[in-house]
């Protein structure tokens, strides 16, 4: 607000003249009446009119108080704009932020395995071959069920199917878990319900049954699938003494020191000085030694 027109007015209003030059204004001059014709005798003179009387000042002082009213508005006003002027400049309120995604934990990992199944049927067999047979000597076990199980799709013969089963029945059970053992027997009891005991992948079923069941809480039950293979007359010579030694193994287990000590003596002089077996002869003389020691 513009202090000087304010100041202005105030002292218009306290001399009080300005108030009456402009609500009162006086007359200059009055206008030149009109000729009167020449052949016409002059007119007498006229008197100049009356300039009118200044109001009295009783007369103003509404005005100079409504004056003061306005007045008091505006310095209201200008303080009202000061304040405003001098406050901090408030910030547009941010975007509240957009409510968070909600994941299906359950969803993302169908998704995922479902992309990682496809990448496992892409392969060809010769890799998914290569990937059990790395999980067999100790690589990634989990890769080499899900090749496995790719693989079991693919089987086009029983005897594809069957090689399968077994191999899915020792990778399961490498998993050490109780879920693990139970998927192992199953696996393994197929081969041989569908190939026999005494086929040739009956017989390697039933020998991996054997370390199957004991491992868990039935090594008794171990014990007899070991001793079925090495009475099988189709067992080979190496299916007996695998079952031979895994027998006498688990006796051990079963807390029978003496009849375990006799079987690593008797499979021992069996093998003795032949060269396939030497690893083997050198496992059995150890494990005498172990069981002279107690």
């Amino acid at each position: 607000m513009n202090r000087i027109l304010l100041a202005a007015l105030a002292g218009a209003v306290a001399g009080g003249g300005l108030v009456a030059a402009l609500l009162w204004p006086g007359r200059a001059s009055e206008a030149p009446l009109p000729q009167q014709p020449a052949a016409a005798a002059p007119a007498a003179p006229r008197a100049a009119a009356p300039a009118p009387a200044a109001p009295a000042p009783a007369e103003l002082a509404p005005i100079a108080a409504r004056i003061d009213q306005v007045l008091d508005r505006l310095i209201a006003l200008e303080a009202k704009v000061d304040t405003a002027l001098a406050a901090p400049q408030r910030s547009a309120a941010a975007p509240a932020p957009a409510p968070a995604a909600v994941v299906d934990a359950d969803a993302l990992q169908q998704a995922l395995a479902e992309v990682d199944r496809r990448k496992f049927e892409a392969l060809p067999d010769g890799e998914l071959r290569q990937l059990v047979w790395k999980a067999m000597q100790g690589g990634s076990g989990d890769e080499g069920l899900r090749a496995l199980e790719v693989l079991r799709g693919r089987a086009r013969t029983p005897d594809e199917r069957a090689q399968v089963l077994l191999e899915l029945g020792m990778l399961q059970r490498e998993r050490g878990d109780e879920a693990g053992l139970l998927e192992s027997a199953r696996s393994l009891q197929a081969v041989i319900d569908e190939q026999g005991i005494d086929s040739a992948r009956g017989l390697e079923a039933a020998y991996q049954m054997a370390w199957t069941v004991s491992r868990g809480n039935n090594p008794a039950a171990g014990l007899r699938w070991a001793e079925a293979v090495a009475r099988s007359p189709n067992a080979t010579p190496g299916q007996r003494i695998n079952a031979r030694r895994a027998g006498a193994i688990i006796v051990q287990k079963l807390g029978h020191t003496g009849r375990a000590r006799a079987e690593f003596q008797a499979l021992l002089r069996e093998i003795e000085g032949q060269p396939s077996h030497e690893k083997l002869a050198a496992e059995l003389r150890a494990r005498l030694a172990e069981l002279e020691g107690k």
